[in-house]
């Protein structure tokens, strides 16, 4: 499910209503990947600086539209694996360019990848995560456990 449908509880022009989910299937797997916010969405200049409080906003969000009616899904999203630049840069009615907000295109490291699965876990629903990256290229670091000193 694109993010802003599980966020906002639809998406209008694609047809993806988060309440009909709800009544078919048990899991949802949101795809709030930081760099397809626009700026300025939960206040974050660009947001994809900022992985854990896109995950900690957009994910609340979700569940409170669920909660509204009574329902609960639980929760396996999809976690950005890949380097982008704000997916919104370009459009003109954007602030990103309507404010000139500089954004560059994000290293999706091991740090930034693992605040995305940190916010996650503070949710009660979470049961996993799926990553993605359209290249198909999966470094090792981002899933190796912390190394010990």
């Amino acid at each position: 499910m694109f993010g802003s449908a599980f966020f906002e509880g639809k998406q209008h022009n694609i047809g993806q209503h988060l309440l009909d989910f709800s009544e078919h299937l048990r899991y949802v797997a949101p795809m709030e990947y930081p760099s397809h916010w626009d700026c300025m969405s939960f206040g974050l200049a660009d947001p994809n600086l900022h992985p854990y409080e896109v995950y900690k906003f957009s994910i609340a969000g979700g569940i409170s539209q669920l909660k509204k009616v009574g329902k609960t899904m639980i929760l396996r999203p999809w976690i950005q694996a890949f380097h982008i630049r704000n997916i919104y840069y370009n459009n003109p009615e954007s602030p990103c360019v309507k404010k000139g907000i500089a954004t560059a295109t994000i290293n999706y490291g091991r740090h930034m990848f693992r605040e995305q699965i940190r916010a996650l876990q503070e949710f009660p629903e979470y049961a996993g995560w799926m990553a993605w990256n359209p290249n198909g290229a999966y470094p090792k670091e981002l899933f190796e456990p912390k190394k010990r000193p």
